[in-house]
């Protein structure tokens, strides 16, 4: 079992602040073993705290459903995750407006560098939220560094990787907390 809690900077159309943030949970459904990758499923609720009058936000809740797969060979690790969002109708000035439920994939790579260190990288694809617009493609770098041993704290940077950077990020910033628990009915 796992909870987290994430927020990011972002920069889009020349406006930069934080973004909303997202509550989540993931459950092992399989864990991983030499010939098998593990895969889990999550549930995350991005909740309305970016500001949505600078592009940065919503103002609405949305629900996040995923499924992740893990390998580790030694001091690499491939992660893959494939996800559905439904996205809530924003509305502006009392107007409702038409919002499309987003594709997620991803594919991430872990480097160890150090007993409680490791590289990261990633490579994204999101399908568009408002109908006309462009998907994005865009790609992160960062760290992620264990604190204690259920605590890791993680950061990355990353844009787009489309020519002009459309459909976005000019550029994201994030950081991340995750606290790994067992679960209760397994003590």
């Amino acid at each position: 079992m796992e909870l987290t809690v994430e927020t990011a900077g972002l920069s889009v159309n020349h406006e930069y602040g934080l973004t909303d943030s997202v509550v989540g949970t993931k459950y092992v459904l399989f864990k991983e073993t030499e010939r098998r990758p593990g895969i889990a499923g999550s549930f995350e609720l991005k909740l309305p705290t970016g500001d949505e009058s600078r592009g940065l936000g919503s103002g609405e809740f949305d629900y996040d459903l995923r499924l992740r797969a893990q390998k580790a060979w030694s001091w690499f690790t491939a992660i893959g995750n494939a996800g559905y969002a439904v996205v809530t109708d924003p509305e502006y000035g009392g107007v409702t407006t038409s919002m499309e439920n987003v594709w997620l994939l991803s594919f991430a790579q872990e480097y160890q560098i150090a007993k409680r260190t490791k590289l990261l990288s990633e490579l994204y694809f999101v399908s568009r939220e408002e109908p006309g617009e462009p998907n994005r493609l865009a790609a992160n770098i960062g760290f992620k560094h264990k604190l204690r041993t259920n605590l890791t704290v993680h950061a990355a940077i990353g844009k787009s990787v489309r020519d002009g950077n459309r459909g976005g990020p000019d550029l994201r910033v994030y950081a991340g907390l995750k606290w790994e628990f067992g679960a209760p009915w397994k003590r």
